[in-house]
């Protein structure tokens, strides 16, 4: 299950009570939360779909908002020696909240990217909850930045296409801006990763102690996915991928593996996702044609592997393979 934390969820919809547009049915459903659990990341999706339709620039608008209260991940990163040790603490702590955005950073001689990784969880991603997780670590790198002769974020980056009005964008990131790219990401230069920070270094053992045990309390991602993540790759390996495939190898019928699947709140088809999204990157980094890539995940027709991936990624795999060392090349 991909979760959410009910006190996001609550901050999402209260910004849609005071903006005028709640929905009753989602503000009913929320008011009934315990803020200190967590949801499915359905919930917030839904929210940002609802509130899309009424406020333009809905994500900047909740990254700025957002700005005036952090949770534990964010006082330990503001808390941290480098910006490098903040944005390491970031990507540790941001669990705590939701587990459906994965932060790296990536690094080579010509500078850093900090990609924001969505998985697959069997629905777009709004981009409006795109944009409020970019611009909300736009918004704390830049404070981490305060006092350098330049701001650490040399470039903002996106995986859909450009808008056709930029200008909520240009006033809200004060740095280059792409669309169209192979990751959600923020470029950095790499001179300002281990410049020193004026960090409280109480605060932050006191709140790291706190936060890897809040850890431990985490929702577990199911063992129990995760072995049928591995046999689906198994047979896709063999090209033996339908659900009655993968159950007869976990040793059940087709329909006892959904029903397993069910009450773990999810299908087939988004586990079967999940594992072509994760493989078709792995592939693409080698060298494979994409006729190869595109059997060995288990398509008949290289057309739907690329509308697959353009919906993952946005942007087809040829161009993903292409801009990725682009992307890179940049810094």
């Amino acid at each position: 299950m991909y979760y959410i934390s009910n006190a996001t969820i609550q901050f999402v919809n209260d910004f849609l009570v005071e903006a005028g547009c709640s929905h009753q049915l989602h503000a009913k459903v929320v008011d009934t939360l315990n803020p200190e659990e967590f949801s499915d990341v359905d919930t917030i999706c839904s929210l940002y779909d609802h509130g899309d339709t009424y406020i333009d620039s809905l994500g900047l608008k909740l990254a700025e908002r957002s700005s005036e209260r952090y949770s534990i991940a964010g006082y330990i990163s503001l808390n941290s020696e480098t910006i490098r040790s903040a944005i390491e603490n970031a990507a540790r702590y941001y669990k705590l909240l939701s587990n459906v955005n994965h932060l790296t950073l990536k690094e080579d001689k010509k500078g850093a990217l900090l990609i924001h990784d969505f998985q697959t969880i069997g629905r777009d991603i709004p981009h409006s909850m795109i944009e409020a997780s970019i611009a909300t670590a736009y918004i704390m790198l830049s404070r981490l930045g305060e006092g350098f002769k330049t701001s650490p974020v040399e470039r903002v980056s996106f995986i859909y296409p450009k808008p056709d009005c930029l200008e909520h964008y240009r006033n809200f990131f004060k740095c280059d801006l792409e669309f169209d790219a192979p990751f959600n990401a923020i470029s950095l230069y790499p001179e300002v990763l281990d410049i020193s920070l004026n960090n409280d270094t109480g605060i932050h053992h006191f709140l790291s102690q706190h936060a890897e045990q809040l850890l431990g309390e985490l929702p577990k991602t199911s063992s129990w996915i995760a072995n049928v993540q591995r046999v689906i790759k198994q047979q896709l390996e063999k090209g033996e991928f339908t659900i009655e495939g993968v159950a007869n190898r976990l040793g059940m019928s087709g329909k006892s593996l959904q029903r397993e699947l069910n009450k773990r709140n999810t299908q087939y088809r988004e586990q079967l996702d999940t594992v072509r999204k994760q493989l078709a990157k792995e592939y693409l980094s080698q060298k494979m044609s994409l006729i190869e890539v595109t059997f060995l995940l288990g398509y008949s027709e290289q057309s739907a592997f690329n509308r697959a991936f353009k919906k993952w990624f946005g942007c087809t795999p040829r161009l993903y393979r292409e801009r990725k060392t682009e992307v890179f090349n940049k810094n």
